[in-house]
């Protein structure tokens, strides 16, 4: 009969879920990893600042990831959408898309984020490559080409500041009509920064390769990246059914040693609030695992 019980319980099989199960795979732990297959940097080419594997794609350092924890052999993987979580005697009790209900002494939230896509044609066909989000994660690529900035932001200025670090051609695009604060105004002028404030239309991009960009009075302007810094959507509904306590933003809130405010339940990478990128996420997750390890250690000795 297939295991339906396990100390750990992980949801979300990406750079935060298998770090975390590594950790506890190596402790002894017996381990469930589910995961639905939809990690947010699936549309990236490469993935950086991750030491030792800068430059290598997500997918790859997924596979690697599982590869790695194939020989752990108390390490069990699911492809398998959790629907419903919930507190049950002794612990957690999860079922998922397919019926299936397993039980946990811990369980720890990394379903990740989806990003929220403006109504412009194109973009999302070109986000994660030429239309990124963070200047760290691909700002390298893209160092003194034009660039433009998609203001999604109220206050946007330490974020401009560095990707004017990375190029002196930038053009900030406010996608419709929007006021500036005078220390705004101010740093636009003594940078000469142009804006353009007329709605996008849309992007014209050759598979993902950004071109052009084409804006409702049909001009247009031809840039190499550009940066939208988008708002996200956290997956946190299993944090809502077992009661944790989210932010305003709607991640979910934890300590520095990954645990929520409901005993046993932990959460890592993005939909922590954690920085988007795989090293970050790597690190959280290295972290909920040696927390929920030493809380069964202590919980047993």
């Amino acid at each position: 009969m297939p295991q339906t019980d396990f100390d750990v319980i992980i949801v979300g099989g990406s750079a935060a879920g298998l770090s975390a199960a590594l950790v506890l795979g190596r402790s002894r732990r017996s381990v469930l990893v589910l995961d639905a297959g939809e990690p947010c940097n699936a549309p990236a080419p490469h993935s950086h600042n991750f030491l030792t594997n800068d430059g290598v794609p997500p997918a790859e350092i997924l596979n690697r990831g599982r590869t790695e924890l194939g020989k752990y052999e108390t390490v069990v993987f699911k492809n398998d959408r959790v629907e419903t979580a919930r507190l049950a005697e002794n612990g957690f009790r999860v079922e998922t898309e397919t019926g299936a209900a397993y039980a946990s002494k811990k369980i720890i939230l990394a379903m990740g984020v989806h990003p929220i896509f403006p109504a412009i044609e194109g973009l999302e066909a070109c986000w994660g490559k030429s239309v990124i989000h963070c200047p760290y994660c691909h700002g390298y690529e893209f160092k003194d080409q034009p660039t433009a900035l998609l203001l999604e932001q109220k206050n946007f200025l330490h974020y401009l500041s560095s990707l004017y670090n990375l190029s002196r051609n930038v053009v900030l695009l406010t996608n419709g009509p929007r006021d500036f604060s005078e220390k705004q105004l101010n740093v636009l002028k003594q940078y000469d920064l142009k804006v353009i404030k007329t709605p996008l239309k849309s992007l014209l991009h050759n598979k993902g390769d950004l071109e052009k960009i084409v804006f409702n009075n049909e001009q247009t302007l031809e840039v190499a990246a550009l940066y939208a810094p988008l708002k996200v959507q956290y997956n946190n509904g299993l944090a809502y059914q077992l009661g944790c306590d989210l932010g305003a933003e709607g991640f979910v809130k934890r300590n520095g040693q990954m645990k929520t405010n409901v005993p046993g339940v932990l959460a890592c990478g993005d939909v922590s609030g954690a920085a988007r990128s795989v090293a970050v996420a790597v690190a959280s997750g290295n972290l909920a695992g040696i927390s929920a390890n030493e809380a069964l250690c202590s919980e047993n000795f």
